[in-house]
């Protein structure tokens, strides 16, 4: 955003923590779900060991699908890695639905193919989670490096509120 004819991030980024707090809910659907990301990757070590080389050694970028459309979101690449470490070695598992291969990346097929074999091992994974229905003005506090949340389709509005967090341990 322009502040004093400035342009300024929005939004961090590395933001490592959430609060949803649930101002009114759907007239259906939109049951919520979380994925503890941490064991996700730790467990794709042993059954998928090419998909974890892909998330934890390829650089992508984490917002190009979306970069044009969002507000708050870095316009220059975000370049990254799915699974990465902070410098006080925390680490940090992402799962965004915008990303995509670098700008002319030679390597752009392959990045494609796993982040598709990424998405259906995920979508597989979800299907089979406990939902839960947040209850009207509700908090849930996440940590959004370890997990990844989501929600089902609903019909009929639905209204949020969002906090997002940068605290020193995202350093």
């Amino acid at each position: 955003m322009d502040v004093g004819g400035v342009p300024v991030r929005h939004r961090d980024p590395d933001e490592d923590h959430v609060l949803i707090q649930c101002v009114h809910g759907p007239a259906s659907g939109g049951a919520s779900f979380l994925v503890e990301a941490y064991r996700f990757v730790d467990d794709c070590r042993a059954a998928d060991p090419e998909l974890w080389e892909f998330l934890t050694g390829a650089d992508v970028d984490l917002y190009g699908a979306w970069a044009p459309q969002l507000r708050g979101l870095p316009a220059a690449p975000r370049v990254a890695r799915h699974v990465e470490y902070t410098r006080t070695g925390r680490r940090i598992v992402r799962r965004a639905d915008g990303v995509v291969p670098l700008h002319r990346d030679p390597a752009a097929p392959q990045v494609l193919a796993m982040l598709d074999r990424l998405a259906k091992t995920v979508r597989t994974l979800e299907d089979g989670l406990p939902r839960f229905t947040p209850a009207e003005g509700g908090i849930l506090l996440l940590d959004n490096y370890r997990c990844r949340h989501g929600r089902d389709a609903h019909t009929g509005e639905r209204a949020v509120r969002i906090l997002t967090l940068r605290t020193s341990d995202a350093r």
